[in-house]
């Protein structure tokens, strides 16, 4: 058993037991060696989580939580560096890597990577007691 196997390998993703996803996950974690973003690819969010613990040390005992250090602009090198606690860093990683659930709201392009987050999206600024002045 590799130490991405064992429970106890740090952080482990919500979705540790899906099947590989259809397209190819990409770590955009920055710095990566060399001052370059990382740039390297997965086949499951298991496969990059496990990456980001062991290649880039977003794991360890000693941390209780996480600085985000995910590149969101390839132009500028803008990072994410949201402080994430240790328990929710693979949800959080979700935000980066996967947004599937798009608002169907007519003009609004905003996306989610959880259904329950778009609901209250909708609920926030789409209902009709919230449009009400």
């Amino acid at each position: 058993m590799n130490s991405c196997q064992s429970p106890s390998a740090g952080i482990t993703p919500r979705h540790a037991d899906s099947p590989p996803c259809n397209r190819k996950l990409v770590c955009k974690w920055f710095p990566g060696e060399h001052n370059r973003v990382c740039n390297q690819q997965f086949e499951s969010q298991r496969d990059l989580i496990c990456h980001l613990n062991h290649v880039h040390g977003v794991n360890g005992t000693a941390k209780r939580e996480i600085r985000c250090q995910w590149l969101l602009n390839a132009d500028s090198s803008l990072t994410c560096s949201r402080v994430v606690r240790r328990a929710g860093f693979s949800r959080h990683v979700d935000v980066h890597v996967e947004a599937t659930f798009m608002c169907s709201y007519p003009g609004c392009k905003k996306s989610y990577s959880r259904q329950d987050v778009l609901q209250k999206h909708i609920i926030k600024h789409h209902t009709q007691s919230n449009s009400l002045p």
